[in-house]
């Protein structure tokens, strides 16, 4: 008895979700909306940052105050909004810089598409261990 069989290379990726260049691109407004929710939050947070030192060291005598509240809560609602992209599959590596990546399929190859904030499109990718700096151009 003839078996025909086929085999099939089975290969294991890191990431459940890879996004094509129109999905990342279709996701830039989103992404947009985010960082801008974000960079507010982190510049309300810098308007306490004077204050920071003070709240730290009366914590431990009276529980705080209300900056200290007002802080956890600019920080709890920024960790709330990073999620968002993170439950899409949206890697986030530089918040300051506005810096995302998308997991991605390159010739059966895992890479990453990379976005910064400012660029109109995803025009780049990078090998897994690449980083930033090792952007090529689609």
């Amino acid at each position: 008895m003839s078996r025909n069989s086929t085999s099939a290379k089975i290969v294991a990726h890191k990431f459940n979700k890879h996004f094509t260049v129109e999905e990342a691109e279709a996701l830039l407004p989103f992404i947009l909306s985010v960082f801008e929710q974000v960079q507010a939050l982190r510049e309300e947070m810098a308007a306490f940052r004077d204050d920071l030192q003070r709240v730290h060291e009366a914590a431990p005598g009276n529980g705080g105050d209300a900056k200290g509240t007002t802080l956890v809560e600019f920080s709890e609602t920024i960790g709330r909004l990073l999620k968002t992209l993170d439950d899409k599959g949206i890697l986030v590596k530089d918040i300051e810089g506005g810096i995302i990546d998308f997991p991605h399929l390159r010739e059966d190859r895992e890479v990453l598409l990379c976005w910064r904030m400012g660029e109109k499109t995803v025009s780049y990718w990078h090998d897994l261990d690449a980083g930033y700096r090792g952007r090529q151009p689609l």
